[in-house]
């Protein structure tokens, strides 16, 4: 489980009289790659590590591919970075998994996912769509959570 410290450090204020010490600042990132995944897993009935086995079973690859989507939304990480955080996988098993969420939930403005043609597009996936919308409110909420903290 990882955690990330941003220290921000924030402009010496000096008065005339006496100068003040710089206040740092620590913030704790909102969101973070474990905690999509540990909140992913969970909902599935899996542990973390079972969603980042190599397996590629329905019961593992959706709920990878749902965080993977999630950790897309919700980080600026790059393709390459997130298949590492997901068992090592390739940038572009990372981008066809965040595609295939995308189509799967009705946001199809971006490219098709490379397994299916627009002949073959698949209809949208309710109950899938429900399950990420419920995410993202709950990474939502942790954002703004994260916002009103006082630092």
């Amino acid at each position: 489980w990882e955690q990330r410290v941003v220290v921000v450090k924030e402009p010496k204020q000096i008065p005339v009289a006496a100068p003040q010490p710089s206040q740092v600042t620590v913030r704790w990132p909102p969101v973070s790659v474990s905690a999509i995944q540990l909140m992913v897993a969970k909902h599935y009935g899996l542990s973390r590590e079972q969603m980042l086995e190599h397996k590629r079973t329905t019961e593992v690859v959706e709920p990878r591919n749902v965080a993977m989507f999630l950790v897309s939304c919700f980080t600026t990480i790059s393709l390459p970075e997130i298949g590492r955080r997901f068992g090592g996988r390739d940038h572009t098993t990372a981008r066809a998994g965040i595609l295939g969420v995308a189509w799967k939930i009705g946001e199809r403005d971006g490219p098709h996912p490379p397994h299916l043609t627009l002949e073959k597009a698949l209809p949208v996936d309710h109950r899938l769509a429900a399950e990420v919308e419920n995410f993202r409110r709950d990474l939502e909420a942790r954002k703004a959570a994260a916002a009103k903290t006082p630092a």
